[in-house]
């Protein structure tokens, strides 16, 4: 678990860095993430289409009018698809993959989801009010996906629509 710790820990240090690229930022982030994550492997299901397809679907429908209100008030950071998909994967992979499922069994799912949601808006603190803020009702939708779905894939593939999607709001709402 300290490996975990520390590569958590330098994810956190790099994401914060001044001066560091936005590729450096993302991709390394993603990949120390992603190992800490590899350090204690996820069980891992394929989710059926339909299931994924609710999970996806509904949430991001729900989001996006809040996602195109906030978007103005916050740069884009001009990151690519890919460059998001890198981070995200490593990242749901933790905390949904990892995390949750490591924490459902002794807790139980419900302090499991709480627990889980606190760390994840915890790791959101460095944002803006409104994005750390929105983590709290998101947490508890990606890592319930998770759970129904068998998999961290649902809330990846809903965290990168989120994300990026808000990266092209906040582009196209930008003063020129």
């Amino acid at each position: 678990m300290a490996a975990t710790t520390l590569l958590v820990v330098h994810h956190y240090a790099l994401a914060t860095r001044p001066g560091a690229s936005l590729r450096t930022k993302k991709l390394g982030g993603g990949a120390l993430l992603g190992a800490s994550a590899m350090l204690y492997p996820p069980a891992f299901s394929a989710p059926t289409l339909s299931a994924l397809g609710l999970w996806v679907a509904l949430p991001f429908a729900l989001v996006v009018p809040f996602l195109w209100l906030s978007a103005k008030k916050v740069p884009a950071e001009g990151a690519s698809p890919l460059l998001w998909a890198g981070y995200l994967l490593g990242y749901e992979c933790l905390f949904r993959g990892v995390l949750l499922s490591g924490l459902v069994e002794p807790f139980g799912t419900w302090p499991a989801l709480a627990m889980v949601t606190g760390l994840y808006t915890l790791a959101h603190l460095h944002k803006d009010a409104a994005e750390t803020l929105s983590c709290i009702p998101m947490g508890f939708v990606f890592g319930w996906a998770a759970l129904e779905t068998g998999s961290f894939l649902g809330p990846f593939v809903l965290h990168l629509l989120i994300a990026t999607s808000y990266e092209r709001f906040a582009a196209s709402r930008q003063p020129a």
